[in-house]
This record gives C-alpha cells, sequence and structure tokens, in this order.
C-alpha cells in the first residue's frame, strides 16, 4: 500500500511521514510531493492507493489536483487536509469523492485513524475488485463451454459435448453441490437500431435480467448462435426451483425486455431438466439452431397434452390487435397497420389473427363496425349520416348497403324496430 503526502510546505510533509508508524496502519510507502505539479509526476510513474494532500496550495489547489486525479486514476482515495473551517471546501471535496477531510493543525494520531481506514477501505476495494474480475472470466469461460457444447452436440460429436458439459458443471459446483440445468431459445424478432446492440451487450443484458428476476438464486451463461437467436442455459441448486415458478420467472422475463428494451422477442424454453449428461436430452435441446415458430413476439411453450407446440402470448396479441380495431373504429385500419403496432410479419398476423379470432382481419374488422352502428342507432339521437361516419365509412350509401348485408335492414328499419321495443 503506497501513499502519497502533499503539501506546499516541505517540512510538514517530512514531518507526517516520519511521525507516524504507517506500517502499523497498512501503509508500506510514503511518497512526498511539495506541489500538485510535482504530485502528478509521481503519479504518473508509481501506483498510489491513498493520496493525503492539503487544499490550500499556491498555484493548484489540492482540490484541483484531486480533480485530475479522479478522471485518470478513480481507485485512488482521497484525504484533504485544510487549515480554514470552511465547510464549503468540505463539501467539494465529498462531492467529488473524497474519502475524509483533516482540519490542521491536526495531531498524528488523528491522521494516522482516517489514514488507517482509507488503507481498509483500499484493501476491501481491491478484494471486491479481484472477485468481480474472477466472476466475469467465470462467466466468459461459461459462455465459451455453452457455445463449444452447442456446436458439439449440433454436430453429433457428444464424446467432446460430454466433456463441455462436465466443465460447465465443475464450474457451477462452486457455487451449488449439485446442479440441474435448463434451455431457454432467445430470438430477437425486431430491432429498432440493430447497430446499438453487439451480441456480447445482448448476452450481458439477458443474464442481468434473469439474475435480477431470480433474486440470484441462478448462474446464467448465454451463448448465441446465429441471426438473432441466443442459446441460454440456466443452472438452479438441485432443489431451489419449482416449475411453476421457474414459468413465471421466464414470463416476467419476457414482459419486461418487451418494455424496456427497444427490441423484441420470442422465447423458447426447453422445459425438460438436464442434471446428468444425457445424448437424447442434450441433442433434443440443441437441435434447434434457430427455433422458427414464426417470427413474432411471445412465449413459446413447449409440449402441449395433443403434442403441438402451446402458444402463449400470442393469444393476448391477438386480444390486442381486436382493442386496436375497436379504439380506431371511426378509420380504416389496415391490416399492415395492425401488423406493424404489434411488431408482427403482416402475413404471419393474419394466419394468427384467423387461428385465434375465428374470422379474416377483414371480416372482424366489418363485424364490429356493424356492431357499433347498431349501438348508435339504438342508444343515440345521431343522424345516420354522422353514424356512418363514426364507424368508418365516409359514404352513406356504401354504409347503408354493407348495414342491410349484415343485419337484414336498412339503418332507418333498424333504428326505427329497436325503438318501436
Amino acid at each position: 500500500m503506497r501513499l502519497l503526502l502533499v503539501d506546499d510546505q516541505r517540512e510538514i510533509t517530512e514531518s507526517l511521514r516520519k511521525s507516524i508508524d504507517w506500517a502499523k496502519i497498512g501503509i508500506d510507502e510514503v511518497c512526498t510531493a511539495v506541489s500538485a505539479k510535482e504530485a502528478k509526476l509521481i503519479m504518473v510513474n508509481m501506483e498510489i492507493d491513498i493520496l493525503l494532500t492539503d487544499i490550500e496550495m499556491p498555484g493548484e489547489s489540492g482540490l484541483e489536483l484531486f480533480r485530475w486525479t479522479r478522471e485518470r486514476y478513480p481507485d485512488i482515495i482521497g484525504i484533504f487536509l485544510t487549515s480554514h473551517v470552511d465547510f464549503s471546501y468540505a463539501q467539494e471535496a465529498i462531492r467529488m469523492g473524497g474519502f475524509d477531510y483533516i482540519l490542521q493543525p491536526a495531531r498524528y494520531q488523528e491522521v494516522a485513524g482516517v489514514v488507517a481506514r482509507a488503507s481498509r477501505k483500499s484493501r476491501e476495494n481491491t478484494r471486491t475488485e479481484k472477485i468481480v474480475k474472477r466472476a466475469r472470466l467465470l462467466a466468459d469461460q461459461c459462455d465459451n463451454l455453452l457455445e463449444l457444447l452447442f456446436m458439439r452436440s449440433r454436430e453429433g460429436r457428444y464424446e467432446e459435448a460430454a466433456t463441455c458439459f462436465e466443465k460447465l458443471k465443475n464450474i457451477y459446483k462452486l457455487q451449488y453441490e449439485k446442479s440441474i440445468f435448463r434451455i431457454i431459445w432467445v430470438q430477437i424478432v425486431k430491432f429498432e437500431n440493430r447497430e446499438a446492440w453487439s451480441d456480447d451487450l445482448l448476452k450481458m443484458v439477458f443474464r442481468n435480467v434473469l439474475e435480477e428476476l431470480f433474486e440470484r438464486e441462478d448462474s446464467v451463461s448465454a451463448a448465441c448462435t446465429y441471426d438473432d437467436c441466443f442459446c441460454v442455459m440456466q443452472a438452479f441448486g438441485a432443489h431451489n426451483m419449482e416449475p411453476e415458478r421457474w414459468k413465471d420467472g421466464i414470463e416476467r422475463f419476457y414482459s419486461f425486455i418487451n418494455e424496456h428494451m427497444d427490441f423484441r422477442i420470442a422465447i423458447y424454453p426447453e422445459m425438460t431438466e438436464i442434471a446428468e449428461f444425457s445424448v437424447d436430452k442434450l441433442a433434443r435441446a440443441f437441435s434447434r439452431s434457430k427455433p422458427d415458430l414464426g417470427r413474432s413476439p411471445g412465449i413459446f411453450w413447449e409440449g402441449g397434452e395433443d403434442g403441438r407446440d402451446i402458444v402463449r402470448g400470442n393469444e393476448e396479441c391477438i386480444r390486442i390487435a381486436e382493442k386496436y380495431i375497436r379504439d380506431n373504429i371511426s378509420r380504416s385500419v389496415s391490416r399492415a397497420e395492425v401488423a406493424e403496432y404489434l411488431n408482427f410479419n403482416e402475413e404471419y398476423f393474419s394466419r394468427l389473427f384467423k387461428k385465434y379470432n375465428g374470422d379474416t382481419f377483414k371480416a372482424y374488422e366489418m363485424k364490429e363496425r356493424i356492431r357499433e352502428a347498431k349501438k348508435l342507432l339504438q342508444y343515440s339521437n345521431f343522424s345516420i349520416n354522422i353514424i356512418a361516419s363514426k364507424v368508418g365509412y365516409d359514404n352513406f350509401s356504401h354504409f347503408s348497403k354493407i348495414f342491410k348485408q349484415a343485419t337484414g335492414y336498412t339503418p332507418q328499419e333498424y333504428r326505427g324496430l329497436k325503438s318501436q321495443k
């Protein structure tokens, strides 16, 4: 641990250097400087852990020196000496991230106490930094192993895949005595700005969001395959994650990404847990190179009772589409417009709408217009021309024709019929 003492009065720095038992408070070496310029030269050429500087110095002040230090060496801890009882100095020092300040003349014991605390803080920061670096290295190693596991499984080279899987298990043993793994496929179906997102940044987002949602009970690896498709593997303690809770977490992950990010995703969770290496399970889990159940947002849960995929999320999207049509019933809404609103491919949206609604988009829109027109004819005093406009028809004759085809009555007849009841 190296300390740099800075004061324009050399006798003060020398007195402090000689009068305090620095080794006792964790300082291995003390350097001195009589100006900010000299202090900068020392910091450029030597690794400094703690800066103890006078504030009031001719030329560049201690505050200006610390500002320069924070920009270039943010890990250096700053302590200030000041001979003025002026709170603005202390306020500025703390605002810039200073550790503490000491009023002069200061007792050696007081200086030693503050430096001892700073020394402990510096060592804690160093330990934390090492832990963070180690965790980052492990995360990168897991990502690389998962990528390799995926590739070897896809190639049918299962012995090599087994080796990758065992290495992954050994890494996770640092956290869990026995782990279970789940595979999730995340496919990005639409970007607002693809250039803003590198694959590494996307993997970091997926990992961080999943860890936060599961309250850090899981470890997450994310391997990119291709074409904006990611294979994500979660590791849990063998008894930590009930299936229903896991499914709830996946749904919250889906909602969070689509609400807060400028891209939209589809998720394909593999329901089968993997606890031990199994050729069948891994071959099945990694058989997808790019899940393709339609490039649309949604959660595609695997394995319904009839053997087909159950799409959770698509039905909800169709309900949103129906509401969009109703909310805009007074104007012509195209199928392309609603598909764009939902971030769906237009042709896929058309098939999906028919599947979940039973009507084509055009037929549903016309039914909603007629339904609204009937309500207005029965319960309002608007003229029929106004009602036609309110349900999206600019031409009165066309509206009357469509209304009679749908109900068997002209608008006038329908209003008269309802008023008699």
